[in-house]
């Protein structure tokens, strides 16, 4: 009976890595980190230089918004306390520090912000800042927004700005991926994309700000002309789902329809955002009701070494995150840090449900948080730190209802206490549905936190002590055996040869390859560039077509065993 194996057996998918896709797999992590970086800073960026202001029309320090109405630059910070008796040179001197402070304009008008909160309504406080002039997009935060979200709407604003032809003349022209280019390869090039060509990383590569972004970077260790090593012998890998997503997409629609069950078993960090990955599975999960999807995390391997913020997507490397770790006094490494391991997940936990209102089927998708050999400590960090950490967050969000109430949004979300919106309520659902849409294979235990409890012991404290106290109450965790050392647990995702006496090439301004990878970046004629990208666009364009079509040819011979009609 055709299909019958599908129907009967569950199809596993791990973790991809090969020593080919690796080069690849980094190059697209970069990638995909400095596009979202790029889109962003599309949104809000420098006034034009001025000349002067002889006609006297304009005063210093104001700018016109794209309404026409007048704001000033970043207001002081919201967090200090002027001091009334401060000496008056020292408030001449500030005065002069914030005149110094360059001008943002916002790249799109009040009237996109306001089409753009319609379908992102999170999103709105962003823009708002960013509109009246706050230097938002410089902040490493997700204030609380699920990063996914925040993703898809700055792209949405950006596909607005372009629309309406709101950008600023002035930005237009710079050596980095337009407007327009990044919604096309944002389009093109989901996050859930996996085992590129090098035509595909090439088409990327077009308009870079990095030289990660090449995969030509990855493939031998190298430092810079001033000596300093570059790390480039990570293990990346694809995500199970991402590989999950790319066979689906290739299996004729009668087969899929046989599926009933699929594990995707993510037992090491991977690339791209693999946290949102499953937003890739929806139209199978819709298409086929009767498939079921179980994402199981490695918390030691996976969740807790894993990337949690914009800044550690684009910095992100093994071995940088090794020399981070190696920090210790025992020889094993300072440990798992509470603060970052509460992010982590938080993170996977959030992006998990926001599934749900993208038309993930409730019953077509369970995440599973996997403790592995170690269950009884993962019990014990999930009660000792996440419950309590979830509890401070609704504490904090009392305080912010009470003593705070005059803070900014921004203030308030980029708060050390506060992670994601909803976060509280996963974790309590976690701790009383131990069977619903996110599980665990060891024990959360009874809700030990009280909120309330929580809000009565630090309601008075400042602002600042608040902010400080998960780093005031931080504990560093060592994996318990039979797992390796903290240390060692990183080490499993770089390649040996780093640790040996290998040969380092020097790569300076005359290397080939690194002149390739910034051509036109630095320089001067950017029509030549501009006239060059388009090229090499048309020639990715036929490489890609011509492919598609081999493999077409490859499908419909490969599956005629199946019998399919």
């Amino acid at each position: 009976m055709r299909g019958l194996d599908l129907v009967s057996n569950r199809i596993t998918f791990s973790t991809g890595y090969s020593d080919n896709w690796r080069i690849g797999a980094a190059a697209f992590h970069h990638n995909m980190a400095n596009i979202n970086l790029e889109a962003y800073h599309w949104l809000q960026g420098p006034a034009a230089e001025e000349s002067g202001d002889e006609e006297g029309d304009g005063g210093e320090g104001e700018s016109e918004d794209q309404d026409g109405s007048l704001y000033q630059g970043q207001d002081e910070d919201e967090n200090e306390d002027a001091n009334e008796d401060e000496d008056e040179s020292e408030e001449d001197d500030e005065e002069e520090d914030e005149n110094d402070e360059p001008q943002l304009l916002p790249g799109f008008t009040s009237t996109i912000a306001n089409e753009v909160a319609k379908r992102y309504p999170k999103f709105k406080p962003i823009l708002d800042g960013i509109l009246e002039g706050h230097n938002i997009v410089d902040m490493d935060d997700y204030f609380g927004i699920v990063p996914s979200y925040k993703r898809q709407a700055t792209l949405y604003t950006l596909e607005l700005q372009v629309k309406h032809n709101s950008t600023p003349e002035h930005w237009l022209g710079a050596p980095t991926h337009s407007p327009e280019e990044i919604l096309a390869l944002s389009r093109e090039y989901q996050p859930w994309r996996c085992c590129l060509t090098g035509d595909e990383i090439r088409e990327l590569n077009v308009g870079a700000i990095s030289s990660r972004q090449s995969a030509s970077y990855w493939k031998s260790p190298h430092t810079t002309k001033d000596g300093e090593q570059q790390y480039t012998q990570g293990k990346y890998r694809y995500s199970a789902a991402a590989l999950a997503i790319r066979f689906l997409s290739r299996l004729p629609p009668p087969l899929r329809m046989c599926l009933r069950n699929i594990r995707l078993n993510e037992n090491a960090v991977s690339v791209a955002y693999p946290e949102c990955h499953a937003q890739g599975l929806i139209e199978f999960c819709i298409e086929n009701p009767m498939l079921h999807v179980e994402r199981r995390l490695d918390l030691w391997r996976n969740v807790f070494q894993s990337p949690s913020s914009e800044m550690a997507n684009l910095t992100f490397t093994f071995e940088g995150r090794l020399a981070w770790s190696t920090s210790g006094y025992d020889g094993r490494g300072q440990g798992l840090w509470s603060l970052v391991l509460t992010d982590s997940i938080a993170l996977w936990v959030t992006e998990a449900l926001a599934l749900i209102p993208l038309g993930m089927p409730e019953k077509s998708y369970t995440l599973v948080l996997d403790g592995g050999d170690v269950p009884q400590q993962c019990s014990d960090i999930f009660q000792t730190i996440v419950q309590r950490d979830a509890a401070w967050q609704t504490a904090w969000e009392m305080m912010t209802s009470d003593t705070f109430s005059e803070e900014s949004f921004f203030t308030k979300r980029a708060h050390h206490c506060y992670r994601f919106e909803g976060f509280p309520d996963a974790v309590n659902e976690m701790v009383n549905s131990p069977s619903g849409f996110i599980q665990c294979t060891f024990d959360t235990g009874p809700a030990v936190w009280n909120a309330e409890v929580e809000f009565g012991k630090y309601r008075h404290f400042s602002l600042e002590d608040s902010h400080n106290l998960p780093i005031a109450n931080q504990v560093f965790f060592q994996p318990q055996d039979p797992l390796p050392s903290w240390i060692d647990l990183h080490i499993e995702n770089i390649l040996p040869e780093f640790f040996t006496d290998q040969h380092l090439i020097q790569v300076d301004d005359t290397s080939e390859w690194l002149i390739h990878e910034l051509k036109g970046a630095w320089d001067d004629g950017y029509e030549d560039q501009k006239k060059q990208k388009e090229e090499k666009k048309q020639e990715i364009a036929k490489a890609k077509n011509e492919r598609t079509n081999r493999e077409m040819e490859r499908l419909s011979r490969g599956f005629s065993f199946f019998d399919i009609n």
